[in-house]
């Protein structure tokens, strides 16, 4: 693009950051990968577009126009829909917006757009907000190469006799190992973690999760998050209040 061309786009925004206390810099996700662009600050209704395209975890048409050294300035912006009206599904709009945006430096952006769209889409028509925040959770760490084992043992590689998760080992382990206190059981919850590493995100259709084992499972993989990328998810304790609400 020359200084001055205009190209339509469309994402979803993850992270806004204000600069010089007139303008931000907006961090959306699109087809194309991450898309930095700076615009006005929204100030007495006025800006680049309706309010809503400011929220992080939305998703909206994007008239972009190229500045100087070849930066993208917002022109106009027009949101695509409404965001959750409950406690619960903003918590999880949030949280999502929020971990993809951590994850990013890790992982391929063209890869991560159509599994978030679909379950920030999911989770706007009724979709259960803890699933898609697992289902989210579990791509970006499986992307970035830090998914669990969930095929067998992650000691002895047994694929039968599996009786726990280790969360801090980062797998399943069998019958004939001595397991962690940290370690979690029961077959639903074991049932689910292995959906969420081998089960495709896109084909997810708003099932729930059982509420307590997706707690479970949600602090776990917060926390495994935190230990391999280095980064706190901001939002966790928000979405399990909201969860328990």
């Amino acid at each position: 693009m020359a200084r001055g061309a205009e190209k339509r786009s469309r994402g979803i925004l993850l992270h806004k950051t204000l600069y010089k206390e007139s303008s931000l810099v907006l961090d959306f996700l699109g087809e194309e990968g991450l898309l930095v662009v700076s615009s006005r600050l929204v100030r007495l209704g006025k800006g680049a577009g309706d309010a809503l395209l400011y929220e992080e975890g939305q998703e909206s048409e994007l008239l972009l126009e190229e500045g100087r050294a070849g930066g993208l300035r917002l022109k106009e912006g027009r949101s695509l829909d409404l965001p959750p009206k409950d406690f619960k599904g903003l918590s999880a709009l949030s949280f999502m917006a929020s971990a993809s945006w951590l994850a990013l430096p890790a992982i391929e952006g063209r890869r991560l757009y159509p599994v978030l769209s679909h379950l920030r889409k999911t989770l706007l028509e009724g979709g259960d907000p803890l699933m898609c925040a697992l289902l989210l959770l579990a791509f970006l760490l499986k992307e970035a190469g830090y998914g669990w084992m969930v095929d067998g043992c992650l000691r002895c590689g047994r694929k039968s006799g599996i009786l726990a998760l280790s969360p801090e080992e980062g797998g399943f382990l069998c019958e004939n190992e001595d397991l962690p206190e940290d370690s979690l059981r029961g077959v639903p919850l074991l049932w689910t973690a292995r959906l969420l590493f081998k089960g495709d995100p896109l084909r997810y259709e708003g099932d729930a999760v059982a509420r307590e084992d997706g707690k479970r499972l949600l602090l776990a993989l917060s926390a495994h998050f935190e230990r391999s990328l280095g980064k706190r998810i901001p939002g966790t304790k928000v979405l399990l209040a909201a969860i328990d609400g």
